[in-house]
């Protein structure tokens, strides 16, 4: 069996990824290498992870690189190590007991120039994520399938995408040296969205296979997918892709898209009486560091407003959406 390159990056969340190194060990997968890539945790993570066997190689990162900078560090050392498969698993999530065959088998059956992606479902609900994406021409990002109009394409084993989803996407190695790695001035969000486009103007085909499940809790790190946090990275990166990839008719769409969107942030906090407007101000703010051509990480203002607003949503339940 060709050996399964498994990557993972840790931010304060190590019972999450033991959680998940634990379904690794619990699959029929036999021949793999877990790489937990520790990105700076403040907390305990890194003793935690440390000494979990010979099956996981811990990476302790000097700083917090992002998802993006963290999966480079971990693809490198896969690739180093001579893995001929690389699949990147977000931390948060599990993989069932079939997975890791199922993706090799779908290899198998459609040929090597491909990249693979799971079915993502919510590991508490059980409700539908991620099961592929087409490219919506208007804008030039792609448009996440939606049970509500998309179930039909469930009934086939492989599903054609225009991206596979971060949280459980598995190549060859020899695609990521011929794609290159992600793009680190994304830190969080966009980075595989990017990637796959890279991939597929290189002649890869992107699948999603519909058994290969994998159970996901859903930005655990940052606090859920509605976080301050992520307004913050999915407003700039969106017009950072747009700038890298899209036509200028496009980026229009994605800018009148955004400010409606903040626009309908600003009156459901006005309506929620929060008088720091946390999820505004971090979209805004993430469209200011567009414009100023600041990537990376986000400025630290940014994760002080994250973390009020994880205490007062832990204090007061979930903001209105």
């Amino acid at each position: 069996m060709p050996t399964v390159g498994i990557v993972l990056v840790n931010w304060n969340t190590a019972d999450h990824t033991l959680r998940c190194v634990e379904s690794v060990r619990n699959s029929r997968a036999q021949d793999y290498r877990i790489y937990v890539v520790d990105n700076a945790s403040a907390d305990d993570s890194v003793r935690r992870l440390t000494g979990l066997g010979e099956d996981v190689r811990l990476i302790a990162n000097a700083r917090n690189d992002g998802w993006a900078g963290g999966v480079n560090i971990g693809v490198r050392a896969a690739l180093a190590d001579a893995c001929d498969h690389i699949f990147l698993l977000n931390n948060d999530a599990e993989v069932r007991e079939d997975t890791i065959d199922r993706l090799l088998a779908a290899e198998a059956a459609l040929g090597p120039a491909i990249v693979l992606g799971c079915v993502v479902v919510d590991r508490r609900s059980g409700e539908m994520q991620f099961f592929g994406t087409a490219n919506d021409p208007r804008s030039g990002t792609p448009r996440w399938f939606d049970v509500s109009t998309d179930a039909d394409r469930l009934a086939n084993d492989y599903i054609d995408s225009s991206m596979a989803y971060g949280a459980a996407l598995f190549a060859r190695s020899d695609h990521f040296r011929r794609v290159g790695l992600f793009d680190e001035r994304l830190f969080l969000n966009f980075e595989e969205t990017d990637w796959c486009l890279r991939a597929r103007r290189a002649g890869l085909r992107c699948v999603i296979v519909r058994h290969a499940v994998v159970p996901h809790f859903t930005s655990a790190s940052i606090g859920g997918r509605d976080s301050p946090l992520q307004h913050y990275f999915l407003c700039r990166n969106e017009l950072l892709f747009g700038r890298m990839h899209c036509s200028p008719r496009q980026r229009l769409v994605i800018a009148g898209r955004l400010a409606r969107a903040l626009a309908r942030t600003i009156r459901a906090e006005r309506g929620a009486r929060s008088p720091a407007f946390p999820r505004s101000r971090a979209a805004a703010r993430g469209m200011v560091d567009y414009v100023l051509r600041r990537f990376g990480d986000c400025p630290a203002h940014i994760r002080r407003l994250n973390a009020a607003w994880r205490e007062r949503i832990a204090a007061e339940g979930p903001p209105p959406a």
